[in-house]
């Protein structure tokens, strides 16, 4: 009969959790002698503190930002429903804004929405899952990092816009859109 079995397996990452714990509570009171005194509690504490505010990266910042400069109208959080309807609460997918008026019971398809993010890394393709279900009137992807994905594979086009702070050192977006332009974009398209 093989070792390898569900007890088996959660025993050794309990212990392995246990040692790599050890190791780092260890090297921290090395590195910093006057953390010595310090209980393990309290040296884990802080250590997670300072990783969930440095993994943290503010978006609700850029929201806040962009919500009180735009001097058209939208809505923020905008929920909607498997089938793309916009609904009060409880949506499956909740969209950061949507420009106009959106109203409950009507399509997102009728729409421009705005998709914020400080950074990148991979979650343009949750957004790109329901705009692809659900093409809106146009669907401005708008970012402060350059980490933003490659027009091609955002597929890029008039009816998807990336709109960047910080472009890329080699630009190849079609549609070269800062911040400035998110209004006068929305405008045209609505």
């Amino acid at each position: 009969m093989s070792g390898l079995n569900n007890k088996n397996v959660l025993n050794a990452w309990e212990a392995h959790k246990n040692k790599k714990q050890a190791l780092f509570l260890e090297s921290v009171r090395t590195e910093f002698p006057e953390l010595a005194g310090m209980s393990d509690d309290r040296i884990s504490a802080f250590a997670a503190k300072v990783v969930s505010t440095h993994q943290s990266k503010d978006g609700g910042f850029l929201e806040r930002e962009v919500e009180t400069s735009l001097k058209i109208p939208f809505k923020r959080q905008v929920h909607i429903d498997d089938s793309g309807i916009i609904i009060a609460t409880g949506g499956k997918t909740i969209i950061d804004i949507v420009f106009g008026n959106p109203i409950v019971g009507t399509h997102i398809s009728n729409y421009v929405v705005g998709s914020l993010k400080i950074t990148s890394r991979e979650r343009w393709k949750l957004d790109t899952a329901w705009v692809n279900k659900h093409l809106p009137k146009l669907f401005l992807y708008i970012s402060l990092a350059a980490d933003y994905p490659s027009p091609k594979t955002f597929h890029e086009g008039p009816t998807r816009k990336l709109v960047c702070a910080t472009p890329k050192k080699k630009d190849d977006r079609v549609f070269k859109l800062g911040f400035e332009d998110i209004e006068t974009t929305v405008l045209a398209a609505l």
